[in-house]
C-alpha cells in the first residue's frame, strides 16, 4: 500500500453515547482486569484517551468506555478523545486497533484469524507465535 497522508491526532470532546464499537475489535478483558480498570478510573480519573475514527468508531478504548460508565460517568457526559485529522482506511483502522492493544488484555483468536492477515499482524507487532500460545 502506498504511503498515505500522515495521521495527525487532535484532542476533542464527544459524548460517551456517541462512541461506536469497532465491529472487529479482537481484544478482550477479563473480569478482574476490568474491575481494576474501573477502580483506576475512580482513583486517578480518565487520563488515557480513547482513540476514535473520524466518525467516532472506537479504535482503542472499548474497555475504557465501559469502565467509564461503570465508574459513574453517564452517557451524556463529554469526554476527551483523540481523533484523526482525516478519514482512515480499513487497513489503518485495523493496524491502529492492534497496535493500541498490543500490551493489554487477551485476544479473541477466532476474530484475529477470520478478520486479519497474519503477515499484517506480524508487521504491526503481534508476536509470531500468538496462535500457538492460545492452545
Amino acid at each position: 500500500m502506498a504511503q498515505s497522508e500522515r495521521i495527525l491526532w487532535i484532542e476533542t470532546t464527544v459524548k460517551l453515547k456517541e462512541l461506536k464499537d469497532y465491529d472487529i475489535n479482537p481484544r478482550r478483558i477479563n473480569t478482574a482486569d476490568f474491575k481494576r480498570l474501573v477502580n483506576d478510573i475512580k482513583q486517578d480519573g480518565y487520563h488515557r484517551r480513547i482513540l476514535v475514527s473520524y466518525d467516532n468508531v472506537i479504535i482503542g478504548g472499548h474497555s475504557r468506555k465501559k469502565a467509564l460508565l461503570a465508574a459513574g460517568f453517564r452517557e451524556h457526559d463529554d469526554i476527551h478523545v483523540l481523533k484523526p485529522n482525516r478519514l482512515l482506511s480499513e487497513e489503518e483502522l485495523k493496524r491502529l486497533n492492534i497496535r493500541d492493544n498490543l500490551g493489554f488484555g487477551d485476544w479473541d483468536m477466532d476474530m484475529l484469524a477470520n478478520n486479519f492477515d497474519m503477515d499484517d499482524l506480524k508487521e504491526w507487532g503481534m508476536p509470531e507465535n500468538i496462535f500457538d500460545e492460545s492452545k
